[in-house]
């Protein structure tokens, strides 16, 4: 299953959720908020982690900013 984490905190949050996912067979994929719309239009995942203290705005803001990008994978 291809994750994408949206994260500020890069170190250590996002690599201690990748590393978990990569160890139980996943295959995580991470990037900052100002990325995900980008990547999110780029590439297919499966699942969406979505930190919801961001900077700025919070991550119910950003995913209602990108629902239509997103279509139905689940967040």
């Amino acid at each position: 299953m291809r994750l994408l984490l949206i994260e500020d905190n890069t170190v250590p949050n996002t690599e201690a959720i990748s590393d978990y996912f990569k160890h139980v067979g996943h295959l995580p994929v991470s990037c900052p908020p100002a990325e995900a719309a980008e990547t999110v239009q780029h590439q297919t995942f499966d699942l969406l982690i979505l930190d919801i203290n961001l900077p700025g705005k919070s991550g119910f803001q950003l995913l209602k900013q990108q629902r239509g990008f997103v279509g139905d994978i689940p967040i």
